[in-house]
């Protein structure tokens, strides 16, 4: 299958403002997103949408869309399409229009922050791709009655009744659980957003790796608040060696990835030689011999791809000396998913492959000396 399919469907509407064709051009570039069509009045969508064989997996709405009210659209697509709608409030919109949408039926309602000109920056289009990938999941409203989620400009999360929505057909209990669980999911990673700036570290490395993390992890204080999950290219039987001579170097705890495990600040978690290392969907630390044709065990693009699946726009993605191209295209994800990438430059590294790479494909937001790494990671830390 390829990712042409898998990708999720959305049509947008988002009216005429500079601010909803800003959004209309990051979709159309988006890494796994599809857009079905878009309109800038309400008539020509439902038109449009009524039209299409298959229902979009996310109808994206702005209160700038003109032609009707916007709670009277919501209605009609979730009643009569069993759409998932998602409504975003642009700057000025009508006082209690996103209420008005969640009432409607909306899963999700929320005010848009722009920069001084009018616009989204990459870090909050990053965020808005992660939570429709989210909400793209839960099941549509005509099989569930689903709590929607707005979150307010304060950040404080709001709940919004049903309205009473028929319920057909009626969902088994494990059903219902499961549905419950990816909307629970898609919340959390709301309030996430809102407490702290991000929730992992990786760092992936080659040749010349063990050094050049030592020199990173040394600049790291005890109480660093995000885990670190490391992916370095090791022979099979050096996994203990090379966790015992990483504790030399720094006041954070080392250990080796365990499968299940669920990660913690100031923690760094090394890749076994024998396995994969990935997050899971529900956050922990995953073990995997999967995909088994990978030229490199571990490797580092499997770690940093799990990482922008999971966490989106809050972890950070760095790539250090090491031969070949492993990394690169997770590093390039990280940065489409709206999280920051670091990359180690050209004279500081022993072999420049894996760095070149990740430039090459555009996936580093900064090319940094290596003793300057650890001084932006802490950075990073105490912002959070």
């Amino acid at each position: 299958m390829s990712s042409f399919d898998t990708a999720t469907t959305v049509y947008l509407g988002l009216g005429r403002s500079a601010l909803a064709r800003q959004i209309g051009e990051l979709f159309c570039d988006a890494h796994g997103f599809r857009v079905l069509g878009s309109s800038a009045e309400a008539a020509i969508l439902e038109r449009d949408v009524l039209a299409l064989e298959r229902v979009p997996g996310i109808v994206l709405l702005s209160t700038d869309l003109l032609g009707r009210p916007l709670s009277e659209l919501v209605e009609l697509l979730v009643r009569r399409l069993r759409a998932r709608v998602v409504v975003l409030g642009f700057p000025g919109a009508p006082p209690g229009s996103l209420d008005a949408a969640l009432a409607a039926g909306a899963v999700h309602a929320e005010e848009v922050a722009t920069t001084e000109i009018g616009l989204l920056d990459d870090r909050r289009a990053g965020r808005l791709f992660h939570l429709l990938r989210l909400f793209s999941e839960v099941r549509r409203p005509d099989s569930l009655e689903l709590p929607a989620v707005r979150l307010s400009g304060a950040g404080r999360l709001l709940a919004a009744e049903s309205g009473g929505r028929d319920v057909e057909p009626a969902a088994s209990g494990q059903e219902r659980g499961r549905r419950l669980d990816i909307l629970s999911s898609a919340a959390r990673s709301l309030r996430n957003s809102q407490l702290a700036d991000y929730l992992m570290v990786g760092v992936v490395s080659s040749t010349g790796g063990l050094s050049a993390l030592e020199t990173v992890l040394s600049v790291l204080p005890h109480d660093y608040p995000f885990p670190v999950a490391i992916t370095q290219h090791l022979r099979q039987g050096t996994d203990h060696e090379f966790v015992r001579l990483l504790r030399q170097h720094t006041q954070l705890s080392v250990e080796l990835a365990v499968h299940g495990l669920r990660p913690r600040s100031g923690v760094v978690y090394v890749a076994p030689s024998t396995a994969h290392l990935r997050i899971s969907s529900e956050g922990h630390l995953a073990l995997t011999e999967e995909p088994k044709d990978s030229v490199f065990m571990p490797s580092a693009t499997v770690l940093l791809s799990s990482m922008a699946r999971v966490y989106g726009p809050r972890c950070v993605g760095v790539v250090l000396t090491g031969m070949g191209d492993d990394g690169a295209e997770g590093l390039l994800e990280i940065r489409k998913a709206g999280g920051r990438t670091l990359v180690q430059d050209k004279e500081t590294s022993k072999i420049f492959g894996m760095p070149q790479a990740a430039i090459a494909l555009r996936a580093a937001e900064r090319v940094l000396p290596l003793a300057q790494i650890g001084e932006a990671l802490c950075r990073l830390g105490q912002r959070s």
